[in-house]
């Protein structure tokens, strides 16, 4: 990382520390604030969108959207400010790790971790929502970990408002699409539900290690949440809690009719799933598959395997391992005949 890449912004108020995070959107930076005597995060739009006026407003409504709340698991805004031309927004410091970190170093995480994480994330999602703001963009990598244990939601980049009534913006297809609810990819309008299917997608991430649907591209893996049915968890983690399986597919289901109808009603379940038998009949629900004018596609589930269970996969590397194989007889031929 860089040191000392502004020695002062914001008419002196902020010394930059360190670079800490660099994204397509935006740099972050920590701080120290002259005024307040703490280290903060400042988020700085990226240079080559300074001028983009759609990018502008993107930010400045991330500003707008969680200065408007406040949650214990929910990154505190501090302030914002434009310093040469760019947009920038003081934020709480969280020294720690990403969720993701967590999962790329540990593993799949057990029902009790899942559990922990997910009672703190639940609660801000709760808060969010009853402020009628859709994060639209949930996943691992934007929730943080203190080094004290503290969970943190972060990146309200993206987010909307519920109510918001430009089409355009309501129609637009953002987010991740490893995590994006299949109306979301219809360009639908976000939810509520959009936002529990994203949470239980990362319940399926953190249970296995991986998403339930991989591809070449992101527009493959966005058209994949429409069209085909996942790999139930328990097949990849045999270890997993019954209850726990249930809750996911139960917000990962296509139709958002048929998922959890609140933030709170998935909280509540989570709550109860070390103690009790979290049980639906989500069979018949996983059969159907609804594209964007209401017809069935198929009343067969399409399933995706992770890429080292596939036939594919196989006759490739036996075919690797073959080749290796033969040059090795030839070498030592070779040798011999020398």
């Amino acid at each position: 990382m860089k040191k000392n890449i502004f020695k002062s912004i914001n008419n002196g108020r902020y010394k930059i520390i360190d670079k800490i995070a660099d994204g397509g959107m935006a740099e972050v930076f920590e701080a120290y604030d002259t005024y307040t005597k703490e280290n903060v995060a400042i988020k700085m739009m990226s240079k080559v969108l300074s001028d983009n006026q759609e990018a502008v407003e993107r930010f400045k409504k991330e500003y707008e959207a969680i200065s408007n709340f406040e949650h214990d698991n929910v990154v505190k805004v501090k302030g914002y400010f434009i310093e040469e031309n760019r947009q920038c927004i003081s934020l709480e410091l969280v020294k720690g790790f990403t969720l993701k970190d967590w999962l790329i170093n540990y593993g799949p995480c057990s029902t009790e971790e899942i559990v922990y994480f997910f009672k703190d994330i639940c609660s801000a999602i709760i808060d969010a929502h009853d402020h009628s703001i859709i994060h639209r963009d949930i996943k691992p990598e934007n929730i943080l970990i203190s080094n004290d244990g503290k969970i943190k939601v972060a990146d309200f980049g993206v987010a909307i408002l519920e109510n918001e009534t430009n089409d355009e913006e309501k129609n637009k297809i953002i987010g991740t699409s490893k995590y994006m609810a299949p109306e979301i990819v219809q360009a639908y309008h976000p939810s509520r539900s959009s936002d529990i299917y994203a949470l239980g997608i990362m319940l399926y991430e953190l249970s296995t290690g991986a998403t339930p649907f991989v591809g070449k591209n992101p527009t493959q893996v966005a058209i994949k949440h429409v069209k085909e049915i996942p790999i139930y968890p328990s097949a990849i983690n045999k270890d997993i809690n019954p209850g726990l399986e249930n809750i996911i597919l139960k917000c990962i289901l296509k139709n958002p009719e048929d998922r959890y109808q609140s933030v709170k009603d998935l909280y509540n379940d989570l709550n109860k799933v070390l103690t009790q038998d979290i049980n639906y009949n989500l069979d018949k629900k996983l059969k159907y598959v609804y594209i964007k004018n209401k017809k069935q596609l198929s009343k067969q589930p399409h399933n995706t395997v992770p890429v080292f269970l596939t036939k594919k996969f196989f006759y490739i590397t036996a075919a690797i391992f073959a080749a290796l194989f033969i040059l090795a007889v030839i070498l030592l031929v070779g040798l011999y005949v020398i």
